[in-house]
């Protein structure tokens, strides 16, 4: 509950700061490599991008060129409870 201001809606500075390590992380792992956090317990560390990759991942199918129309899967659950909790914390919301 550390996570939470006593409304138990918005995000605690604690709670900022884990989400925002995470999507950190989550930038400079490839697709299909990506770490799962399946508990707040411990803390989250920062990695560094790595020498041979210092570049932010993107999907293979975003760097091609000449395509009509780019094609994505449909966004996860976890995806978009992350969207709406940085927006909520950013007050967008």
């Amino acid at each position: 509950m550390t996570f939470f201001t006593h409304d138990c809606f918005h995000f605690t500075i604690k709670g900022h700061e884990e989400l925002a390590k995470g999507l950190w992380n989550n930038m400079f792992q490839p697709e299909g490599g990506k770490m799962i956090v399946s508990s707040f317990s411990n803390p989250i560390s920062l990695i560094c991008p790595p020498m041979e990759h210092p570049y932010i991942f993107t999907r293979p199918i975003a760097a091609k060129s000449g395509q009509s129309e780019l094609q994505c899967e449909a966004p996860s659950q976890a995806a978009i409870f992350l969207l709406l909790s940085l927006l909520v914390g950013l007050g967008f919301m």
